[in-house]
């Protein structure tokens, strides 16, 4: 059983019994403390039950961090400091191990679900907090102590024979809920154990995630479908399977052809990639070391060695080391390795879209234990927790919203509800049905043909998409541009129905591919969608529609939802030293505020306050050369949209 300290945090939550610690500036959004005394504003969770278990056989414990570690009674909501005076429950003893006090007590923290006044549980802003649920006995944990040395508590621990949890089905619901809202997901990172759902309502806001079958379903599936090298991870005996590297038969070698390959290539070539929000790295084999630097500020980052199957799945030793932007480039890593997503077809020096979900999972060898978990028959809209860094690119069950109002666990998920429309529907741009005739396809280096010769006033038209249900939906477009001010709009019916403007960055090249996206509401139905240069000079590849999950207030027409007004909003530079510019731009008219924000939730400066804006772009400078070096954000306001976005002080 392992030791919770105080000071080390995990990217997700505590440092769990099997992940390294990682702290990464593009994910401590997901996990700050919430800094001082308990708040006296709650959160109801509400636990549904829709198990083979009855109330009586499931348990629930809270615990996590405010000021120091604490537990929250679930049937009270009292938030109680933790204390070894509350080890107070005997738990089994398995090979001679009395546990951490040597005495074979535990911490009397959990409470059966039936003595859960409504099944629903409050609870407080708090710091990476855990919903422990546990089946037909309680879990046993150890509390060591609020704070210093040593305190926290010890977490089950499956690798260990003697741990007195063997046996115990359990899962849990990780959160962090602070002034900057609520971040929740469910997690698989060590394995899967039983169908869970969440679901968030807030402020024109709902999302959920979980599985949609049930867990014999899920079991049976796997059986008949895993590979070879992943039909040792399913356990028989505890109905659970476990994730590759906590399996003594995975071969301890399966990565490595493909990571082999990928340090051999690029020791004589260049790799680029795009790793989203922390810009375009491009970098090469040194000795063993992956050696980069990023486009626009030469910021280096290095992969100090070549890695193991072991530390490319769980992204720990080599993957887990040095510095900030050491650990942004390791854990990009980590994802692509997991997905097969580094192209080792792709020329030396040509950009990879590691953001580009079409390609995850396409080529052996592959995570197969993440992809199945990923399938969308199996997962909401196919977003799961399935590995340390699957929220690389927003493929995790990860819930955010500013303004949480809401929150519903459901044991056993969401199996015998109808099941969900297809996730997304993805159009290649050179299937269009009609074009204005000035535009060519053309060899594009993702694979197949782009559409490019774009120029201002063409239009291409695709037949027969449907929108399966009414509500919002966020429309992507794979651009390329070597120009500045490139912009397109969408509209249905031959214009009846408008659907926006969105802005085309230049990308360094036609070929140099990017995704832009804006948030639109249509009623269902099936319709001719046009796509519009307003402003030529851009090429595409595809244009990708997918449901999303925010509700939109009850707007009933086929206008841009009041999110996609704001588009583009980004800080540069990033990381700065004294000044930074605030960039965004505006569809329409809005009054917007805008505020700088610092790690601890606290207001630093306001730059905007219901200011009334005209539509276009806008940059407003802030200086911030009085301030420590660290992380801050900068929160927008228009209409009922709360959106914060990270920016780093060197």
């Amino acid at each position: 059983m392992i030791n919770f300290q105080p000071t080390k945090i995990h990217m997700r939550m505590i440092i769990t019994r099997s992940q390294t610690v990682r702290i990464l500036a593009f994910s401590l959004l997901m996990f700050l403390p919430s800094f001082g005394h308990i708040r006296a504003q709650t959160l109801p969770y509400e636990i549904v039950n829709n198990s083979e278990y009855t109330d009586e056989n499931v348990y629930v414990a809270i615990v996590g961090i405010t000021g120091g570690h604490v537990w929250v009674d679930p049937t009270t909501g009292q938030v109680n400091p933790m204390s070894v005076s509350d080890n107070t429950v005997p738990g089994p003893v398995i090979g001679g191990d009395l546990g951490p006090g040597n005495n074979g007590l535990y911490a009397n923290c959990f409470r059966k679900l039936s003595d859960i006044p409504n099944r629903r549980v409050n609870i407080p802003k708090i710091a990476g907090c855990r919903i422990l649920i546990s089946f037909e006995s309680p879990l046993y944990l150890y509390f060591f102590g609020h704070s210093g040395s040593p305190s926290g508590y010890a977490a089950p621990n499956l690798d260990n024979p003697t741990d007195p949890n063997q046996g115990v089905k359990f899962e849990m619901v990780e959160l962090t809920y602070n002034d900057l809202g609520l971040w929740c997901n469910t997690s698989r990172v060590d394995a899967y154990q039983y169908p869970m759902g969440l679901e968030v309502w807030g402020n024109n806001f709902y999302k959920k995630v979980g599985e949609l079958k049930t867990h014999n379903e899920i079991l049976s599936e796997w059986q008949a479908t895993a590979p070879a090298e992943f039909q040792g991870l399913l356990d028989s005996s505890q109905g659970m399977i476990r994730f590759p590297t906590k399996t003594p038969t995975f071969p301890s070698n399966f990565f490595q052809s493909y990571i082999d390959a990928i340090w051999s290539k690029y020791r004589a070539q260049q790799l680029v990639f795009n790793s989203g929000q922390a810009g375009v790295w491009r970098g090469s084999v040194q000795g063993d070391q992956f050696i980069f630097t990023r486009d626009g500020d030469r910021q280096r980052a290095v992969i100090p060695g070549k890695p193991n199957t072991l530390e490319a799945m769980e992204g720990s030793g080599v993957l887990a080391s040095g510095g900030q932007w050491d650990k942004v480039v390791q854990a990009q890593f980590v994802a692509a390795i997991t997905r097969h997503a580094i192209d080792l077809d792709v020329p030396s020096g040509v950009l990879q879209d590691f953001g580009n979900t079409a390609n995850y999972y396409q080529q052996w060898p592959y995570n197969w234990y993440a992809k199945f978990l990923h399938q969308p028959s199996i997962s909401v809209d196919g977003l799961t927790y399935a590995f340390a860094y699957d929220d690389v690119f927003d493929q995790s069950a990860t819930i955010h919203t500013p303004g949480p109002v809401n929150i519903k666990i459901t044991l056993g998920g969401f199996a015998g509800s109808s099941p969900p429309p297809p996730a997304s529907q993805t159009i290649e741009a050179e299937n269009f049905t009609l074009q204005s005739g000035g535009m060519q396809t053309e060899p594009c280096s993702e694979g197949g043909l782009n559409v490019g010769y774009i120029e201002t006033g063409d239009w291409m038209v695709f037949s027969n998409v449907t929108f399966p249900e009414t509500g919002s939906y966020t429309i992507e477009y794979r651009v390329a541009s070597a120009i500045n001010g490139a912009r397109l709009s969408a509209d249905l019916e031959a214009g009846t129905m408008v659907l926006g403007e969105v802005s085309i960055p230049n990308t360094g090249g036609w070929q140099n591919w990017t995704t832009v996206q804006h948030t639109v509401f249509v009623n269902a139905g099936t319709y001719n969608l046009g796509i519009f240069a307003q402003s030529g000079g851009w090429n595409i590849n595809w244009l990708r529609i997918g449901k999303t999950n925010s509700t939109s207030g009850g707007r009933r027409s086929a206008t841009v939802h009041q999110q996609a007004d704001l588009v583009n909003s980004r800080a540069f530079p990033n990381p700065f030293l004294q000044e930074v510019n605030i960039s965004f731009d505006l569809d329409t008219a809005l009054p917007v505020s805008l505020e700088v924000i610092d790690i601890h939730g606290s207001k630093v400066h306001t730059l905007l306050e219901d200011q009334w804006l005209e539509a276009g772009n806008h940059i407003f400078p802030w200086q911030g050369n009085n301030l420590p070096q660290g992380l801050y954000f900068y929160r927008l306001t228009y209409g009922n949209v709360i959106e914060t976005f990270k920016m780093v002080k060197k």
